[in-house]
């Protein structure tokens, strides 16, 4: 009877010993997974921040080009009025004269 409980206790033994190290593997895969999660949501957080930081970059380049090509129309624009402006200046100030004078 003796040796049947002696053989309980080391099977209890046994059973105490595989239970704490599967708590240990656990806790020890548990870290892991935490660590894999974190260096994962770093490095995705990181790429979204380099994408949109390229994104940007790519906007306001597009946006200083588009700028440009309205700055030139505008100064081309301006070019012609003060043309129109030179060649119409007599017609002009004679037109205005004749309207206060009332000819």
């Amino acid at each position: 009877m003796e040796d049947v409980i002696r053989k309980i206790i080391k099977i209890e033994e046994k059973a105490q010993a595989i239970m704490a190290t599967t708590i240990q593997e656990n806790e020890a895969k548990k870290l892991s997974t935490e660590e894999y999660v974190s260096t994962l949501r770093d490095k995705i957080i990181g790429d979204a921040e380099k994408k949109a930081k390229e994104l940007r970059k790519r906007e306001l380049g597009e946006n200083a080009a588009y700028a440009k090509e309205i700055k030139g129309k505008c100064d081309q624009r301006l070019v012609e009025m003060v043309e129109k402006a030179q060649r119409h200046e007599e017609e002009w100030i004679a037109y205005l004269v004749d309207k206060v004078l009332g000819d």
